[in-house]
C-alpha cells in the first residue's frame, strides 16, 4: 500500500504545485498590471485618440462627399422641375390659344398687329389730309 499512497501523495503534490504556479502567475499578472497599468492606460488613451482622429477624418470626408452628392441631386431635381414647369406652361398657353381661336377671340398678338395697322393707317390719313389741304390752298 505504500506505493499506492506514495503515488497518491506524488499526484497531490503535483496538483498542489500546479495550482500554486497558477496562483503565482495570477499574482505576477496583477503585479505587472499594477506596475505597468498606468503605462498601459496611457498607451490605450493615446491609441484611442489616434483612432478617433482617423475615424473623424474618415467620417468628415464621407459626410462632405455625401453632402456634395445630395446637392448635385437637388440641383438636378430643381433643373428638371423648372424644365417641366416651363413645358407645362407652354402646353397650357398653346391649349388656351387654341380655345380662344375657336371662339374667335383675338390674341394679344392679333391686337398688337391691329394696333400697328391702325397707327400706319392714321399716318396715311394724316399724310392724305396734308396733301388735300395743300391742293385746296
Amino acid at each position: 500500500m505504500a506505493t499506492y499512497t506514495d503515488s497518491l501523495q506524488k499526484a497531490a503534490t503535483q496538483v498542489n504545485d500546479t495550482a500554486r504556479d497558477i496562483y503565482l502567475a495570477g499574482l505576477g499578472a496583477l503585479a505587472v498590471t499594477q506596475n505597468e497599468g498606468g503605462k498601459l492606460f496611457d498607451s490605450l488613451v493615446k491609441e484611442g485618440q489616434t483612432f478617433e482622429t482617423k475615424t473623424r477624418k474618415d467620417v468628415d470626408g464621407a459626410v462632405t462627399e455625401f453632402r456634395g452628392t445630395i446637392e448635385e441631386r437637388i440641383t438636378k431635381v430643381r433643373t428638371d422641375a423648372t424644365t417641366n414647369v416651363k413645358k407645362l406652361e407652354k402646353l397650357f398657353d398653346e391649349r388656351v390659344a387654341r380655345v380662344l381661336a375657336r371662339l374667335g377671340i383675338p390674341t394679344s398678338d392679333d391686337i398688337q398687329k391691329l394696333a400697328k395697322r391702325v397707327q400706319d393707317l392714321s399716318k396715311e390719313v394724316k399724310a392724305l389730309n396734308g396733301q388735300s389741304a395743300k391742293k385746296a390752298a
